[in-house]
């Protein structure tokens, strides 16, 4: 099996997930989405610091032989129903399986629960 693991992003890592979120978001940018950047240029995401704010939230790095290779940002949104509401993988780690296992890391954190998975239509990737 493959060497994947989730790690707690703490305060400290922020700033990283903040770029690594920026260039998700660029990736996914579509017709229009100029709209959703600020006036420093980059992408806007309201619910960014509600990650250590919010008990209900937990943001984590996936890591693929001990390095960064992307982030998973879930969240609790009922009892029993939790959230995925981004998802990444560095595209040079792309078909390797990283996802898939970073994906059932993910929701075993939280095996009792029900889970809402969602994705961008026009991501044909995803």
């Amino acid at each position: 099996m493959i060497s994947v693991a989730l790690q707690p992003v703490s305060i400290d890592e922020k700033p990283l997930l903040w770029k690594l979120l920026q260039e998700y978001l660029s990736a996914e940018a579509f017709e229009g989405s100029e709209k959703f950047k600020d006036e420093q240029g980059n992408w806007k995401y309201p619910y960014f610091d509600k990650y250590w704010e919010e008990a209900t939230r937990f943001p984590f790095f996936i890591l693929y032989e001990n390095g960064v290779c992307g982030f998973a940002l879930g969240r609790i949104l009922k009892d029993d129903l939790h959230s995925v509401a981004e998802f990444y993988v560095f595209p040079e780690h792309w078909r390797k399986g990283i996802g898939s296992r970073a994906m059932q890391l993910v929701l075993g954190r939280f095996p009792d629960k029900k889970w809402r998975i969602s994705y961008l239509h026009h991501n044909l990737r995803a």
